[in-house]
């Protein structure tokens, strides 16, 4: 299963973790984990290009990426992050036994 965390300090999003696989294909044919990585993927690099906000990115071979946004958080990023929530909150309404969502508040 994909579990993404998406981190809330002060009632604004401030950064995800994605970790885990989806196993609802073999390698190569699982549009859920091609879908979830493409969505958390494209976040990342659209924060980078087209933000000024900083990001803490760590990613593994293994699936894990983990984004925290240093302070402070512009508009266009968190709408960055609130885009990736809805994209990946949908995904798992129609694959709940693959990917799961989780908010949490940060004390980042």
């Amino acid at each position: 299963m994909i579990k993404v965390v998406f981190y809330m300090k002060e009632g604004r999003m401030c950064g995800f973790k994605s970790s885990g696989h989806a196993d609802y294909a073999d390698q190569g044919e699982d549009i859920v984990c091609a879908g979830v990585s493409a969505l958390v993927i494209n976040c990342v690099n659209s924060l980078e290009k087209l933000t000024d906000d900083r990001a803490d990115v760590k990613q593994t071979d293994d699936g894990f990426v983990s984004c925290m946004i240093q302070e402070p958080l512009s508009r266009e990023g968190e709408l960055l992050l609130q885009s990736l929530h809805l994209g990946i909150t949908h995904i798992a309404e129609d694959y709940k036994r693959y990917v799961k969502v989780v908010v949490k508040s940060s004390s980042q």
